[in-house]
């Protein structure tokens, strides 16, 4: 891996994790499990489509908090780091 590649990737890193920060993934998480919840009651036959899509974006939206997560934890560490 070249130098050039190596700071590629941490600069898409970081503003993906910038962008991901900014979205209310509790929200979609409650609205995703409330989803998963009600409807297989309230249409079983689009439930069964979709329930295996719902679920893996549901999981994927929780690693994203984790991955957010990290994200604070690396500014808190650049601003202790930044002050005199």
């Amino acid at each position: 891996m070249t130098k050039e590649e190596y700071t590629m990737i941490q600069d898409f890193i970081i503003s993906q994790a910038s962008m991901l920060e900014r979205l209310d993934l509790d929200g979609f998480i409650e609205w995703a499990s409330y989803s998963d919840s009600v409807g297989a009651i309230l249409d079983p036959w689009l439930y069964r489509k979709g329930h295996r899509k719902l679920s893996a974006i549901k999981d994927l939206a929780i690693e994203a908090k984790g991955f957010v997560g990290a994200f604070r934890k690396l500014n808190e560490l650049t601003k202790k780091e930044d002050c005199p």
